[in-house]
């Protein structure tokens, strides 16, 4: 699901380093898995880019639900 997903995002946003990272095997987490991405904009342009997109509803989320993920985004900046 992930590669699709991330698919979309290279496609429609111009994401293109998105990473899967899961925790070592033995090791604890409260999370399966982990997409972590950089955007080299500002917050607006990236919100500008995915969301009045028709298929960020009809793709991005129906798969999310359909396949009982959920996305938890934290933002975040450099200092």
């Amino acid at each position: 699901m992930w590669e699709y997903l991330a698919g979309w995002y290279e496609a429609e946003t111009g994401l293109d380093n998105s990473t899967l990272l899961e925790p070592l095997e033995g090791e604890q987490s409260d999370y399966v898995l982990i997409n972590h991405a950089r955007w080299d904009g500002n917050l607006l342009l990236f919100m500008a880019r995915q969301l009045p997109k028709k298929s960020f509803r009809s793709y991005m989320l129906a798969n999310l639900k359909a396949h009982h993920l959920a996305a938890m985004p934290v933002l975040y900046r450099l200092a």
